[in-house]
């Protein structure tokens, strides 16, 4: 999957998002609100729908068939995938990350006369920074491990002709569940922040081994449980 979704000048697009922070600070602003509104359902469904086409397109090039054959354990095989669309997620976020680096370093020179302040509160603010993108990967990095799950349970459905239809329904429920996640957060002030990436935690551990048992399912017998 890493090798799909790469991006031939890997480098130019946090650039541009750095630039964007430095130079338009107020944009940076507005976006951040956006962000910390819209950013967890929208990732969840962007997420679900980018792993469930990537296992899509594995089964109709063939690819899959060759996993299956292969004498790896499903184990190494499911995890691969994980960490492909982990990767894929890190990606995305880091392009935000910079984007709001960017507006902290021009917010910062704005105030030059408080030079001192910045350098004092600078490992704080970086410190806040991993937390809150740690924060929001864990709100978020589940669904690539459900996507998948939910593809190697239902192969039937998953790679059918109307599987696409199939994994938007599925996308659009996960979606909505934690827009009510964060919903509740935003609407207690933050007091349950730690509900969304809870879910998102729990997501994640539970989806592992149910996936890695439909892989060694489907591998039993591949011409019976794909189409």
């Amino acid at each position: 999957m890493v090798a799909v979704t790469r991006w031939r000048y890997g480098w130019l697009p946090y650039l541009v998002a750095f630039a964007f922070g430095i130079f338009l600070p107020s944009l940076t602003g507005a976006m951040l609100v956006a962000f910390l509104l819209t950013f967890v359902p929208v990732f969840w469904l962007a997420t679900y729908l980018t792993v469930h086409s990537y296992l899509r397109k594995l089964h109709q090039t063939g690819e899959l068939w060759q996993w299956l054959i292969t004498p790896l354990p499903s184990a190494t095989i499911v995890n691969g995938w994980r960490y492909g669309g982990w990767w894929w997620q890190f990606r995305w976020l880091a392009l935000f990350l910079w984007l709001f680096v960017g507006g902290w370093i021009s917010g910062s020179f704005s105030r030059m006369p408080q030079v001192w302040l910045w350098l004092i509160s600078t490992p704080f603010l970086v410190l806040v920074t991993v937390v809150t993108a740690l924060i929001f990967a864990l709100m978020v990095m589940g669904a690539v491990p459900v996507a998948i799950v939910d593809a190697l349970r239902e192969p039937q459905r998953a790679f059918s002709k109307q599987g696409q239809g199939w994994s938007r329904r599925k996308a659009l429920g996960l979606a909505g569940l934690m827009s009510i996640l964060v919903g509740i957060s935003v609407g207690t002030c933050g007091l349950l922040w730690f509900m969304a990436p809870f879910v998102g935690l729990v997501m994640t551990s539970t989806s592992v081994d149910p996936a890695i048992r439909a892989l060694e399912n489907i591998r039993k017998a591949p011409m019976d449980r794909l189409p």
